[in-house]
């Protein structure tokens, strides 16, 4: 096969896209948690501690299993697993409307699906997309990863209204349907592997033989890299990147749940809570495109540190301004 960009878009954008719509679904589909918090406790007559108590297992399964995953990545190859995982999230997603107790739910959520979205996670999505990009991958990965605030853009709003007009089980059925017709075969028929076998290069660089140009040829350099794996464990700023992502991962899935019961204690409507955390996933989504070409231009540790000091100064002033300006 000729290079690709002689023929049009290189594949690997059309990779970002498939992931783009993959975290759409499925981070729209865990930032509407928050909204089935009333009605659930509602009905099951759950505190809002025992809910959390089942979100904060589920955090700590999807950590745990994100191993588990990463050495299934290596063995089958990303494209089997993302399909599997999102057949099963999608299934396990329906299967939430049967809830009647709460060990159900506990079981259900917080430890079999939360195991299994680590197969579609922005982390399992990026080591794909790395593996198509060298140049703009994080151009690449912030495109995908925008995914995350779109859904919650999207689907909160659409679940909140139909949590509304309908009823939660009903909520719990359409989103999980949503998965499996739309998302489950985008992934089956754009994900590859690599870039090799569709004979191509990251970034849609000439390959051996091409008339247009002598081949690029990657080779991955530098003090840190390693070939086996374990020995990443001895990196000290793998620990680092550990410890931030761990705050980072904590304080989003934390604020995704409380955001929308947070704001109906404040005074919000339904409706103005749903909307409020559509401005939240818009900001997020533009904060999230922008950072991306500018790590590929100026590096990602100064950018990273100051996200993260943004977002911290943001949850502090969270707690000074209560109400609606809060």
């Amino acid at each position: 096969m000729k290079d690709s960009r002689a023929k049009g878009i290189y594949y690997g954008w059309f990779i970002v896209a498939a992931s783009f719509a993959i975290t759409v679904i499925g981070g729209g589909i865990n930032s509407s948690l928050g909204v089935f918090a009333l009605p659930m406790s509602d009905e099951f007559g759950w505190s809002r501690t025992l809910i959390s108590s089942a979100v904060a297992t589920g955090i700590l399964a999807s950590g745990i299993s994100q191993v588990l995953s990463g050495h299934l990545h290596d063995i089958l190859g990303g494209r089997k697993l993302i399909i599997a995982g999102i057949f099963l999230v999608g299934l396990s997603t329906i299967l939430l409307s049967g809830t009647f107790h709460y060990l159900y739910f506990l079981i259900l959520f917080g430890i079999i699906r939360s195991t299994l979205m680590s197969s579609i996670s922005m982390t399992t999505l990026a080591v794909l997309i790395a593996k198509w990009f060298k140049k703009s991958r994080s151009t690449a990965i912030s495109i995908s990863s925008s995914g995350g605030s779109v859904g919650g853009l999207l689907l909160v709003p659409f679940s909140t209204y139909l949590i509304l007009v309908a009823d939660w089980r009903v909520t719990w059925v359409a989103l999980g349907v949503i998965m499996l017709v739309l998302v489950l075969p985008t992934a089956y028929i754009v994900l590859r592997n690599e870039p090799s076998d569709m004979g191509l290069q990251p970034d849609g660089d000439n390959v051996k033989g091409s008339e247009d140009g002598p081949e690029v040829v990657y080779v991955e350099k530098g003090p840190l890299v390693v070939s086996v794996w374990t020995d990443a464990l001895k990196s000290y700023p793998m620990w680092q990147l550990l410890s931030g992502y761990f705050v980072c991962g904590f304080t989003t899935l934390i604020m995704s749940f409380h955001f929308v019961p947070y704001a109906l204690e404040e005074g919000f409507s339904p409706a103005t809570a749903a909307m409020a955390f559509g401005l939240l996933s818009i900001m997020n989504t533009l904060g999230v495109l922008m950072v991306g070409p500018i790590a590929d231009k100026l590096g990602n540790k100064n950018l990273l540190g100051f996200v993260y000091t943004v977002r911290g100064v943001a949850y502090i002033l969270l707690l000074f301004l209560p109400g609606q300006w809060g």
